[in-house]
C-alpha cells in the first residue's frame, strides 16, 4: 500500500530561467547581438546567422525545459539541438578571428583563465554583464543606475541603443581583466 500522496500527472518542469546554462545562454545571446550589430555588417547573411544561432542556444533551452514534464526524449533533443548551436555560434566567432588574423585564446590561456574566473563569481559576473547591460538599456554606459548584484538585474534589459560603440564606451573594463587593451 502507497501512502495518501498523489503523485502528479505531470512532473514539475520549467525553472530555467534559473538554470546557469540559460543565464550563461541569455548573456552569450546580449554580447552577440552587442557584437554583430558593431563589427558584422547588418544586411550580411553572417550577422543574421550568428544572432539567429545565439537565439536558437537560449530558446531550446527554455523549450527543453518546459517540454521536461512531459517528455525527457524532448527535453533532450532540445538541449541538443541548442548545444549544436551554440557550438555554430563559437565557430563562426573563430572564423571572425582566423579570418582577420586576430589571437584564438586556448581554454589555458592567461586571458582566457582570467575571463572564466571573472564569470564565475558574483563580482566578476557583474563587471561582464554590466558594460552589456548599459548598451542594451541605453544608459550610455553609465553604471551608476544598475544594480550592485546580478540577483538584483531584472529579467531583460530595454534593447534601445544596443549597436553603439563599444570601443569608445568600454565594452571589458580594464581594470577586469589586468594588462589587457
Amino acid at each position: 500500500m502507497t501512502d495518501n500522496k498523489e503523485s502528479p500527472l505531470i512532473p514539475p518542469h520549467g525553472g530555467y530561467r534559473e538554470l546557469q546554462s540559460y543565464k550563461m545562454s541569455e548573456i552569450v545571446y546580449d554580447a552577440t547581438i552587442v557584437f554583430c550589430d558593431r563589427f558584422i555588417d547588418r544586411r550580411s547573411r553572417t550577422h543574421d546567422q550568428m544572432v539567429q544561432a545565439a537565439r536558437s542556444g537560449k530558446q531550446n533551452i527554455a523549450e527543453g525545459s518546459m517540454a521536461s514534464g512531459t517528455s525527457k526524449k524532448t527535453e533532450l533533443k532540445l538541449v541538443g539541438v541548442a548545444r549544436a548551436s551554440l557550438e555554430e555560434l563559437l565557430l563562426d566567432f573563430q572564423d571572425y578571428l582566423r579570418q582577420r588574423k586576430l589571437p584564438l585564446w586556448g581554454k589555458e590561456h592567461e586571458q582566457a583563465l582570467a575571463v572564466r574566473k571573472l564569470a564565475h563569481s558574483k563580482i566578476g559576473l557583474m563587471r561582464l554583464i554590466r558594460p552589456i547591460w548599459s548598451f542594451a538599456s541605453g544608459s550610455g554606459g553609465k553604471h551608476h543606475d544598475l544594480p550592485d548584484s546580478p540577483d538584483k538585474l531584472p529579467a531583460r534589459p530595454a534593447v534601445a541603443g544596443i549597436g553603439k560603440d563599444l570601443s569608445e564606451r568600454g565594452w571589458v573594463h580594464r581594470k577586469a581583466l589586468p594588462g589587457t587593451i
